[in-house]
């Protein structure tokens, strides 16, 4: 409300000072009308000023939250570390990764956004996956893999926007995921390799 006040309250005495120079500026001659351009270009550009330094920085920095592509991103750039998940240890009979994604209470995916999610294997000859690439948004998918004997690192990258509301406000964020499963294949161990990913709640009095 008080972000609304800066821009507004100045408003009259610029329309104010408008219809008043007008109303004289056909009395006064060129270097009077020249110094009415100049002394209007003042007052708006002081009323401009004044409403930057009276805004609300609490709604400011909501304002930089949702500008931009309007996603929030709370994961920075490609370089982010990956996240080291605990070595699972899986049957020659497993035929599936299965990945689960949490949303956090009340969140959903993007309408209209992009999603991407993909799964690689740094031993092939271990753990080869049939499908690799995912990009319609999901938070199950089964990915359909074969496997043999030996030791194998699952990578895991996704692109994730979703948004979240609150307070009748809507958020939108922008999450990328790295994450690393060491596998490793032998005659017994679960049928499947599974992953569970969930996002932290965010507060949003940070925004």
């Amino acid at each position: 409300m008080k972000t609304l006040l800066a821009f507004i309250l100045p408003l009259p005495i610029i329309i104010f000072f408008f219809v008043i120079s007008r109303r004289i500026r056909k009395s006064v001659g060129y270097i009077g009308r020249l110094i009415l351009n100049l002394l209007f270009a003042f007052i708006v550009s002081l009323s401009i000023i004044s409403a930057f330094l009276w805004i609300n920085k609490e709604d400011f920095k909501k304002f930089q939250a949702m500008k931009s592509d309007k996603f929030k991103s709370r994961a920075v750039s490609g370089s982010m570390k990956p996240l080291q998940l605990s070595p699972q240890t899986v049957s020659v009979n497993a035929q599936a990764i299965l990945f689960h994604l949490a949303l956090p209470e009340g969140g959903k995916f993007a309408k209209g956004a992009s999603f991407y999610l993909s799964f690689t294997s740094d031993k092939p000859e271990v753990v080869k996956i049939e499908t690799p690439v995912y990009t319609v948004p999901c938070k199950f998918v089964s990915v359909p893999i074969r496997v043999c004997e030996g030791k194998a690192e699952i990578s895991i990258e996704a692109k994730i926007y979703y948004t979240l509301a609150e307070n009748n406000r809507q958020y939108f964020f922008k999450k990328i995921v790295k994450l690393k499963v060491p596998v490793y294949i032998g005659e017994t161990g679960n049928e499947s390799i599974t992953v569970l990913y969930g996002f932290v709640v965010m507060d949003m009095k940070n925004f």
